[in-house]
């Protein structure tokens, strides 16, 4: 009888270790797409710098380009497609500057 006691305690013991290892993997995982999907939105951004010239606004500081500034091809990286989109340039408070949002998207391995 205490074989059987410690054996059940002994596997929800390993069942609860198994739970969190698992939990762990899933979070690394999750990590390291996010570390990708950071270094490809770099990647991304990059070319904003050689595209976007003083001639590309107009006469009220808006881009002439709605929506994607610039045509992101998807990315692959260990099996997981990123993929990018930008919002429309707005301005930031009263000042010349403006605001690209750029949104990385992915699937997660499962």
């Amino acid at each position: 009888m205490e074989i059987l006691v410690s054996l059940m305690v002994l596997s929800l013991v390993f069942l609860g270790l198994l739970n969190l290892f698992i939990s762990g993997r899933k979070y690394i995982q999750h990590s390291q797409s996010r570390i990708t999907a950071i270094e490809l939105g770099k990647l991304f951004m990059d070319p904003l710098q050689m595209e976007v010239r003083q001639n590309d606004w107009d006469g009220s500081g808006n881009y002439l380009t709605v929506g994607r500034i610039i045509p992101f091809d998807p990315q692959t990286k260990a099996s997981v497609t990123y993929s990018a989109t930008s919002d429309p340039v707005t301005a930031v408070g009263t000042t010349t500057l403006r605001r690209v949002k750029t949104t990385i998207t992915w699937n997660e391995k499962q």
